[in-house]
């Protein structure tokens, strides 16, 4: 094995198990990505890279990034990945002639700025970074003549909405003035372009509608709920819940999204969107308590971990209830949770107390 990866090598090995029907369309294929650097883009390059390993696919890889070096520098062991090109460019500005050589078989398009503080920080800027980045990338995807083109998009175009399974004919109550839903009119807009790229020129767009995730590599601090509690329980506790603990979400394991991201670029229907999440619904607050459990059951050391409601009012650009309906995925493409919630939060537990104790080349 490489020392390159970072993650399990057990769901390295799954999800190359998942995708082998799928290695004939791998196989001499030139990939381009952009958000690679991002939580979603590092599973999918240490993903091709071990394709790339394991089955001697002649693949390469070209990676969209803003700051390649500081990239490295928090993750060395990524330059060892042979099939690996990154890329320095702006995704609003970046040109099919400066940044790839070959002619491109799949586009993954993931670029954007999700979190909470920067919707704070510049709702505009944030809307911009999403549209005109997808713009760009769909206007050189015309040049390339790809086989597929994906689209990550987010949960978050529903808007707000009372139903607990949210299908992909859902459309929900958005208010279009306010600043504060930058991203969710940012990721309409994108999906917008998309099918009007389709429609127009025919190119093979698909979207990816990704729900919340665990895994490693999803910070454990910011706006993500189950990363902070995560990071508490690390600590050995409390818990803190920073609002009242009744929102309803569901959580896919970020090595079963990869699946899915590949089978939906691969096997998903050109102009259609797929919703990518688990449908097992769980309240914030029982989420902190399986967290608590867990680290009680699994940890010794430490006592009973404590839980802190502090009932603040949280901004959210989603639903109480924010669980999506996956039978079309599982109709069309014949996908599922591969991984219990139990487990994912456990491997992402592990993942990073390994790296906290420095064990992070290989775990």
């Amino acid at each position: 094995m490489q020392k390159y990866l970072y993650l399990f090598k057990e769901d390295l090995k799954f999800i190359a198990f998942e995708l082998e029907n799928f290695l004939d369309k791998f196989e001499d294929s030139v990939f381009f990505v952009t958000g690679g650097t991002g939580i979603i883009g590092k599973w999918i390059l240490e993903t091709l890279c071990f394709l790339e390993e394991r089955y001697r696919l002649n693949l390469k890889v070209y990676v969209l990034t803003r700051n390649k070096e500081k990239f490295f520098s928090q993750y060395p062991l990524f330059r060892d990945c042979r099939i690996l090109e990154f890329v320095q460019g702006n995704v609003i500005s970046f040109s099919s002639l400066n940044v790839v050589r070959d002619e491109v078989d799949y586009v993954v398009h993931g670029a954007t700025e999700s979190s909470s503080s920067a919707i704070l920080k510049s709702p505009l800027k944030m809307f911009e970074v999403i549209v005109k980045g997808t713009w760009n990338v769909l206007e050189c995807s015309k040049n390339w003549s790809p086989k597929g083109i994906l689209i990550l998009s987010s949960g978050a175009v529903y808007g707000k909405q009372g139903k607990k399974f949210l299908e992909e004919t859902d459309f929900g109550c958005i208010n279009f003035t306010e600043p504060l839903l930058a991203y969710t009119m940012g990721k309409e807009a994108g999906e917008h372009l998309a099918m009007l790229y389709f429609y127009t020129f025919r190119l093979p767009v698909k979207i990816a509608r990704i729900f919340a995730l665990v895994g490693p590599h999803l910070p454990l601090e910011g706006s993500f709920a189950i990363g902070n509690f995560i990071r508490d329980a690390l600590k050995g506790g409390p818990i803190v819940i920073k609002g009242d603990g009744t929102p309803v979400r569901s959580y896919l394991y970020l090595g079963d999204l990869v699946i899915w991201l590949f089978k939906i670029l691969l096997e998903g229907k050109a102009g259609e969107a797929y919703n990518a999440g688990s449908d097992k619904a769980i309240s914030i607050k029982e989420l902190a308590q399986l967290v608590a459990d867990f680290t009680k059951k699994e940890l010794k050391e430490y006592k009973k971990i404590e839980i802190l409601i502090q009932q603040n009012k949280i901004f959210s650009s989603a639903s109480d209830v924010y669980v999506p309906s996956i039978e079309k995925a599982k109709k069309e493409l014949g996908l599922k949770v591969f991984t219990p919630l139990e487990e994912a939060i456990q491997k992402t537990f592990y993942f990073y107390r390994l790296k906290r104790e420095g064990s992070k080349d290989e775990v």
